[in-house]
């Protein structure tokens, strides 16, 4: 039963699911503090505050480093890979953001802040480049 999970009905029966039917956050054993119970968006996962939403990014960033990714191209390639962005754009607007070499070897947690900045600005768009203010993101920050 490796690709198959027993779902509780009714907390009385069992019904089983193939583990591809399930959605991504459980297939892929994402649960995260500050989860919204209930997620409507099928390809992200949705926090209850901002807050909660940069203190994920904050984690799977130093979780990156951790793993030897600490070139601003093996981060944003890995966070947002080509089948999905155009992730060269992504590498160099980063990098021009934090003012470093796209190639050059970061200190993820000293850039932490400025990191995740140019991420949501890059993510959301220049157009709401100052929807999150810095005191939004350091508190995500010091959550995680």
């Amino acid at each position: 039963m490796k690709w198959w999970v027993l779902i509780p009905i009714l907390g009385v029966a069992y019904i089983a699911v193939s583990k591809k039917y399930l959605p991504r956050r459980i297939r892929n054993n994402i649960e995260w503090q500050g989860m919204q119970t209930i997620q409507n968006d099928s390809d992200f996962v949705q926090f209850d505050s901002p807050e909660y939403g940069f203190r994920a990014m904050a984690r799977v960033l130093r979780s990156y480093a951790s793993r030897g990714l600490n070139t601003l191209r093996s981060i944003i390639s890995t966070y947002a890979p080509a089948t999905e962005n155009h992730t060269e754009t992504y590498v160099h607007f980063v990098a021009a953001h934090l003012n470093v070499s796209p190639d050059a070897v970061l200190d993820v947690d000293s850039k932490l802040f400025e990191l995740i900045q140019a991420i949501s600005i890059f993510e959301n768009g220049t157009l709401y480049a100052n929807h999150y203010d810095d005191k939004t993101i350091k508190d995500g920050i010091a959550l995680a």
